[in-house]
């Protein structure tokens, strides 16, 4: 759990940052699931993303570099989650659903209240297009079995 440390500007300044540190770790397999947490409307959000560690000193490592806890814009708890039963959609798929470039819509909810209108960060070059996951495999199928 990720929570807020610093105003909405500050947070924004340095989501691009973040998203790529999520995508990064999600392509390194130690990134299960992530995303803003608690109510629309709620300035800022919270997060909350499930690593995939084998301790808690290697979960610890990963949290800290997040871009949001480096800077100091977010604290997090840590907390140890066993999974024992699932029916998400994609346990045998990748997936990321909205793609990997940080200019996604998806990734820039109207969640932050008065800041809503604060204009979105452009990144020096987008890592691909907000669709080209769906063409280059960001979705792969599941393994035969």
């Amino acid at each position: 759990l990720s929570s807020p440390a610093a105003s909405v500007p500050e947070i924004i300044k340095v989501l691009p940052e973040h998203l790529k540190y999520q995508f990064s770790t999600e392509r390194a397999g130690a990134l299960f699931a992530a995303g803003p947490l608690g109510q629309i409307g709620v300035d800022p959000p919270s997060g909350f993303y499930v690593l995939i560690a084998e301790t808690e000193a290697e979960a610890r490592a990963l949290a800290d570099q997040d871009p949001f806890h480096k800077a100091g814009l977010k604290t997090y708890e840590l907390k140890k989650w066993t999974c024992n039963e699932s029916s998400v959609l994609g346990v045998l798929t990748r997936a990321n659903l909205n793609g990997t470039s940080t200019e996604h819509p998806a990734y820039w909810p109207d969640m932050v209240g008065e800041h809503a209108k604060l204009p979105v960060p452009k990144t020096a070059a987008a890592e691909v297009s907000a669709n080209s996951h769906l063409k280059s495999g960001g979705a792969s199928p599941p393994p035969a079995l």
